[in-house]
């Protein structure tokens, strides 16, 4: 019975917003358990960010396989890049690597997307939609988008939207829970997709 030993080549640290990075790691073993694969995630500020209301990930983490040297360059949203380094064995045993951080200091702000709280509602259903905590000194601001309207609707306290005049923007002034309530029949219906 052998081990292995994955080592990143990088130390993390510090990055420009588009700027590329050499990603490699070694693996050593001991002993002749074999390598059968290599590969590296990186999970972005976004990744783990965007989460739903059970506390998953909405947002995939970047999965890179490790031949040999690998680049990164999708440094975009302010935060913190966590780079782990996998390897498995012949017989199926994964070895994880040390995380590598990039931090991206000057970047975009990352989109804060509300969470509902299951991914289909029928009649009876309750519908309960979050928003991520806030940031401290920031102003947040909740739109809504019903199907067949199309007047934009702005919430600044829970289940009271207003039609957006198009001159002052009302910031919300609730807590996380944006809209709950029981879907009935009267509920305008569409199918919501990512693009």
């Amino acid at each position: 019975m052998g081990k292995l030993t994955l080592t990143p080549s990088g130390t993390g640290g510090s990055v420009n917003m588009g700027q590329t990075v050499e990603l490699s790691v070694s693996v050593t073993s001991e002993g002749s358990v074999g390598i059968q694969r290599v590969w590296g995630i990186i999970s972005s500020p976004e990744t783990a960010y965007n989460r739903d209301a059970q506390g998953f990930a909405t947002t995939s983490s970047v999965i890179l396989n490790m031949t040999g040297t690998t680049q990164y360059k999708d440094f975009k949203y302010r935060g913190d890049y966590v780079a782990v380094f996998m390897a498995k064995d012949k017989n199926g045993n994964v070895t994880v690597s040390a995380p590598v951080v990039y931090s991206l200091s000057i970047g975009k702000d990352i989109a804060l997307d509300p969470i509902p709280s299951q991914s289909v509602y029928y009649d009876g259903d309750q519908c309960k939609i979050t928003i991520p905590s806030e940031s401290p000194g920031k102003n947040r601001y909740v739109r809504l988008t019903i199907p067949g309207v199309s007047s934009m609707l702005v919430f600044t306290a829970l289940n009271t939207p207003s039609v957006f005049d198009g001159t002052s923007l009302p910031a919300w002034k609730g807590g996380e829970v944006v809209l709950n309530m029981k879907v009935t029949s009267d509920f305008p219906r569409a199918t919501i997709g990512s693009n």
